[in-house]
């Protein structure tokens, strides 16, 4: 058997949005710099499971009315899957979700971390068994959801992050994604592979109420079939270590890694 082995590259892609200093309401920082908060469009459908009371004008495009169509245009992004409860400040702490990786698909999460954990980063894990094919290829996208971008939904913006005009590309110059940090390592079960990293810097104050949102797109799951399912395990934890001198925009950060399992 050949041993595991690792590539990490950043890819290019855009930024949605400037970064943000923290919300009035959820600061808990002497040295942040707060700031009034809006909720923008959103939707009015009483119907929906989204209405925005608070919202500044009306935009039913984003309203969320059947989460069981799974065949509408967005479906992943429009109805992410909350890993509520299932975050905590260290790996040990946290619950692993349980993904199916699928060439060419997007899957969709979020996360919010409340105001009395201290948060600068993210790190995380994703894990495959050794037997699953070789080469499968992810990409991450993560940002923060911010109220006044459609009344704060989680992910915003849907028809542009999962436009199919944008799928990942990889690129070879590594500080088109500065906070990316990662490596593979050998996995507390024997019979995995897993990939551990973190997104840094993605909140400048330590204690504040946040959301995120998280995109697994998978790249490639076996060449040169690529039309293998693989099982992964996706793990999420809360860093509030010293954060660094640059925060990165508040809504986009693109990654790509490579799982090479032993065949």
């Amino acid at each position: 058997m050949r041993a595991a082995t690792s590539a990490a590259v950043a890819l290019c892609f855009f930024a949605l949005a400037y970064a943000a200093e923290p919300e009035c309401e959820h600061c808990d920082c002497d040295n942040c710099k707060c700031r009034e908060s809006k909720a923008g469009k959103g939707c009015a459908l009483d119907s929906a499971s989204n209405t925005c009371t608070d919202r500044q004008e009306d935009d039913n495009s984003l309203c969320k009315t059947n989460a069981s169509d799974t065949t509408q245009p967005y479906y992943e992004c429009k109805f992410p899957v909350a890993l509520t409860g299932k975050v905590g400040t260290s790996q040990a702490a946290s619950i692993a979700e349980t993904v199916m990786l699928r060439s060419g698909q997007w899957q969709f999460f979020n996360a919010q971390v409340e105001m009395g954990t201290p948060m600068h980063h993210i790190q995380y894990s994703l894990s495959i068994p050794n037997s699953s094919p070789n080469s499968t290829k992810v990409a991450f996208l993560v940002g923060r959801c911010l109220k006044e971008v459609e009344c704060g939904e989680c992910p915003p913006r849907c028809e542009v992050l999962q436009s199919p005009e944008r799928t990942p590309q990889f690129c070879t110059i590594d500080d088109y994604c500065p906070a990316f940090d990662g490596a593979l390592v050998a996995a507390a079960n024997a019979s995995h592979v897993e990939y551990k990293g973190s997104w840094n810097n993605l909140k400048k104050c330590q204690k504040e109420k946040a959301n995120f949102y998280i995109g697994l797109y998978t790249m490639q799951t076996n060449a040169p079939s690529n039309n293998e399912s693989v099982p992964a395990e996706m793990t999420l934890w809360w860093d509030g270590s010293s954060a660094g001198a640059v925060q990165l925009p508040s809504m986009i950060l693109l990654i790509a890694v490579v799982l090479m399992s032993a065949i």
